[in-house]
């Protein structure tokens, strides 16, 4: 159960203090495998580590959100970006296709996870698109990490199966 939990706490940490997601689930999943776990365990702590990639993100947009309130309380432009810029990029996001972007950026590491709520608050995502994106595309993204562990230490034969 600590074993789960700090995978849990690893990547809420991870979203904190950034760090790439690889360094902590492709060795979990190596650990379930190499302890002869079944695949339903290492599909519930996708889940759970969804969640906690939701209240970590939710942390982070939330002072990206302070952070454009402190921005633009004053001034209608920081370094060269207009408040009317941002709500321009807010607009365009609160179409339906903003659901899918934030999503797929969760789901294939091609962006920093801290960018993502980050931006999100920035730009006042709706905060429930958010949500379910994040916790969609997190999944997606560990349980890719966490079976890349899981099968690449049996595949490889380091164990002798």
């Amino acid at each position: 159960m600590l074993f789960y939990f700090g995978v849990w706490f690893g990547a809420l940490l991870q979203e904190l203090v950034p760090f790439p997601s690889f360094l902590l689930f492709v060795p979990a999943g190596a650990t379930m495998q190499a302890q002869d776990i079944s695949l339903g365990p290492v599909f519930i702590l996708a889940l759970a580590i969804g969640f906690a990639r939701v209240i970590a993100g939710l942390i982070v947009y939330g002072l990206s959100e302070g952070l454009y309130t402190a921005l633009y309380a004053d001034r209608t432009s920081w370094f060269g970006v207009k408040r009317s810029h941002v709500n321009k990029v807010r607009n365009k996001l609160g179409e339906t296709g903003s659901w899918w972007t934030v999503f797929l950026m969760w789901a294939l590491p091609i962006v920093p996870s801290t960018l993502i709520p980050l931006s999100a608050g920035f730009v006042r995502l709706p905060l429930r698109t958010f949500m379910t994106a994040t916790y969609a595309g997190s999944i997606i993204n560990a349980l890719m990490y966490l079976l890349i562990g899981y099968y690449g230490i049996k595949g490889i034969g380091l164990l002798g199966v």
